[in-house]
């Protein structure tokens, strides 16, 4: 099956280019003309977006649930669109949540398949700081480093850092890339990969059911976006990585921020993956795609969607099938108290910095 190429994503592109260059206007009008053509653009974009679910799926013998994001940017706040807000860690966990307390308790992961930390050089920092934070709180399983995301985690895999930060905060020795290799020993190669076992009793026989997560990127254009890493071809590292995880696990799972025509060929030509989870900022909005026996999916920019995998298995413990949809994250669904005190939390850290960033480079007063 060929997996094609939908056009472009225009409200993602506008959203994206409103973010990045909010701070280099010099005019006050010309950031309202990037918001109302932001607006009308979410009117022309939303008749032809795909169809997504709107309530909880149907108890219907799943075993545990899988929910998948990516490109938040370094925002854990929703996407700011005046008409409809949607995406935002208050929403995605309370759904999440609430699904997971359904059923006496069903196991769920949370994972990232990447462009978690923002690129703006003024409060990068401070806001990538609170996305680490959040994510090991809320128990994020892994996340997978893009060429967007190691201007900032350079300095996380430094060698005389790395462990103290994994004691700090445990959400980054979860930061995964099966393809980012460092240049020499001064800094230390993030996991390429990450197994978790689930355990519940609507897992069939054995009661535990293990997920191997492989994260991989592409480079920025060919090059490299790093003086300390390297990034390997992607294909490459999937023929080395995936047969190892695929020995230690019932499920693997692929993050791949790549472009569709390299996750094609790799599902071709690299057995044993049983779900992709895709992003690159142009497939956004297009529905999952079997390819073999490969299930890919696409996350949803900015994670205004939650992607949900529900997970099946056969008696014997084993991976029967998967079924995949995108649940809209608003206001249909209640905050998760804690997500919203935690993101309330890192707004008023990044408001702070920013003051105190502006009034440094303010200059003196003319006496």
């Amino acid at each position: 099956m060929i997996v094609s190429i939908p056009r472009p994503n225009l409200l993602g592109s506008a959203v994206k280019f409103y973010l990045r260059m909010k701070y280099c206007f010099d005019s006050p009008c010309r950031v309202l003309l990037v918001m109302i053509t932001i607006v009308t653009v979410c009117g022309g974009a939303a008749a032809g977006a795909p169809d997504v679910a709107g309530g909880f799926p149907e108890d219907d013998g799943y075993a545990c649930a899988l929910f998948f994001g990516a490109e938040i940017q370094g925002t854990l706040n929703h996407c700011g669109c005046p008409q409809k807000p949607e995406g935002g860690f208050g929403w995605r966990m309370g759904y999440s949540n609430m699904l997971a307390a359904r059923g006496g308790g069903i196991p769920t992961l949370q994972v990232d398949a990447g462009y978690f930390f923002s690129e703006m050089q003024m409060d990068a920092r401070e806001q990538n700081k609170w996305v680490l934070r959040v994510y090991n709180e809320l128990n994020m399983a892994a996340a997978n480093l893009t060429y967007h995301d190691l201007p900032y985690a350079e300095h996380l895999f430094e060698a005389g850092v790395y462990r103290d930060a994994k004691e700090s905060n445990p959400m980054v020795g979860r930061l995964i890339s099966a393809n980012i290799i460092p240049r020499d020993n001064s800094h230390v190669r993030p996991p390429p990969y990450l197994i978790h076992t689930l355990k519940s009793p609507r897992i069939p026989k054995r009661r535990q059911f293990r997920i191997g997560f492989v994260g991989l990127t592409d480079s920025y254009q060919g090059r490299a976006s790093s003086s300390v890493f390297v990034i390997r071809h992607p294909l490459a590292a999937a023929h080395q990585i995936v047969p190892i995880v695929r020995q230690k696990c019932d499920m693997v799972v692929l993050l791949a921020y790549l472009p569709s025509e390299l996750v094609e060929q790799i599902v071709k030509q690299v057995p044993g993956i049983d779900l992709v989870i895709l992003s690159n900022q142009i497939d956004t909005d297009r529905p999952p795609v079997q390819i073999h026996q490969t299930t890919v999916a696409c996350a949803r920019s900015q994670t205004r969607s939650l992607g949900e995998a529900l997970v099946y298995l056969k008696q014997d413990g084993s991976l029967d099938h998967l079924r995949v949809r995108m649940v809209p994250l608003d206001d249909r669904w209640p905050e998760d108290p804690l997500a919203r005190k935690l993101t309330e939390q890192a707004n008023e850290a990044v408001t702070r910095f920013r003051q105190e960033y502006s009034l440094k480079q303010t200059p003196p007063a003319w006496k």
